[in-house]
């Protein structure tokens, strides 16, 4: 995945290095042995349990938030004081995004979002277009392109 991303005309605006879900302390062994094989700014997924200190210390380009769902919503303001670059993993909960958005968080994730419930895909929608002009937590990093041979639209 990471040669084929190179390869490619729009770099990504970040990848995570392998972590391992629930467990701070072997996600901060996996980055000393992974991170540098990440050829993009590199995000690190923070479990439950793990401090800013922990991580300020590993020096991650981003931090993606992630354990468990309690553990990240009442962590994400102090991980969003804290470091310049955040996102936050799977978030599916529209009516939150404005609150992350003013915590200053870069981005966020969501299967949810096209695939689960339908208040979740109407919520997204709405959010957006309450948007005159795009933020850093929209998608503004993806650009729509015609391809020539099909007469299709795709998203890069």
């Amino acid at each position: 995945m990471m040669f084929w991303a190179q390869s490619q005309k729009q770099a990504p605006r970040w990848a995570i290095v392998p972590d391992v879900p629930g467990d701070g302390e072997a996600t901060l062994e996996r980055w000393s042995k992974f991170k540098d094989e990440v050829p993009f700014a590199r995000a690190m997924a923070v479990q439950d349990g793990m401090t800013v200190e922990q991580v300020r210390l590993a020096k991650p380009d981003v931090v993606a938030v992630g354990g468990t769902t309690e553990w990240k919503w009442a962590t994400i303001e102090e991980w969003a004081r804290s470091f310049p670059r955040v996102h936050l993993l799977r978030c599916n909960a529209p009516a939150k995004l404005g609150w992350l958005e003013e915590l200053g968080v870069e981005s966020c994730d969501g299967t949810g979002w096209n695939r689960g419930d339908k208040k979740q895909t109407v919520g997204l929608e709405e959010w957006a277009r309450s948007k005159a002009v795009p933020t850093s937590l929209m998608l503004s990093g993806y650009v729509c392109k015609e391809k020539q041979d099909k007469r299709q639209l795709t998203f890069a």
